[in-house]
């Protein structure tokens, strides 16, 4: 898991990251991928194979807990690979500090586009 923040200190990941850690205390999560704006956090998380079969539940279970720890946040959570790839390259990004607080919120929602498509 990675910690990471943005360039402009203006869009702190802290919530991101304590999302993740939530997240990966769960036994079926092997791996989670996310960013948070002021009011998104939008995740992406990769399972145990065995758990696949329950991709939909373990994705219902997981937004109820955050929307209980995290109020104040549009919570999004995907267990699509191609979710969690771009979510990667944004994680990669944000840690490379190469991210304003705007390029953020346009990427956000562009992840968050994606996650509402059918496959």
């Amino acid at each position: 898991m990675r910690n990471v923040s943005t360039k402009d200190g203006k869009t702190d990941q802290s919530v991101a990251n304590r999302a993740k850690k939530r997240l990966l205390k769960k036994e079926e999560v092997t791996e989670v991928r996310g960013a948070n704006s002021k009011k998104d956090l939008v995740l992406a998380v990769q399972v145990e194979h065995m758990d696949r079969f329950r991709l939909k539940d373990i994705e219902k279970k997981s937004k109820e807990m955050l929307k209980k720890e995290f109020p104040g946040y549009s919570i999004e959570i995907s267990t699509d690979q191609k979710i969690f790839w771009e979510l990667d390259k944004l994680e990669k990004q944000l840690q490379h500090k190469n991210v304003s607080s705007k390029k953020l919120n346009k990427k956000l929602n562009k992840i968050k586009q994606l996650m509402k498509e059918k496959p």
